[in-house]
């Protein structure tokens, strides 16, 4: 019996809305995490930067909540090698631009 190969693609995960490592960021924009439950997938994860005490700019996975817009950091343990590899250099404008994108050409499409 063959094991399936695992498909960046095709991750996903049940993540909550709880704004942990971006306090800051969802301060600064009067954003309170709501605690939604949200099937996850790879295109809604990218990287957000902070300045440490050593002065070094750590890599954190995260993902923008639908219903609050805040910002929550996963557990980098947590997430596949492979989903990192493919989502290291996206933002948070690049992952919007393409959930835009997505909805413009389902509406065409339903024309």
């Amino acid at each position: 019996m063959f094991k399936k190969k695992f498909s960046a693609s095709e991750w996903q995960k049940d993540v909550e809305c709880t704004g942990k490592g971006n306090k800051t960021s969802n301060a600064i924009r009067d954003r309170k995490p709501c605690g939604a439950k949200i099937n996850l997938t790879i295109n809604d994860v990218f990287t957000t930067h902070n300045l440490d005490y050593a002065g070094k700019k750590p890599i954190h996975f995260t993902f923008k909540c639908p219903n609050c817009g805040s910002k929550t950091d996963l557990n980098d343990k947590e997430l596949p090698r492979e989903v990192k590899k493919v989502r290291i250099f996206k933002t948070e404008e690049s992952v919007d631009k393409e959930k835009t994108k997505h909805t413009l050409d389902e509406n065409e499409n339903d024309m």
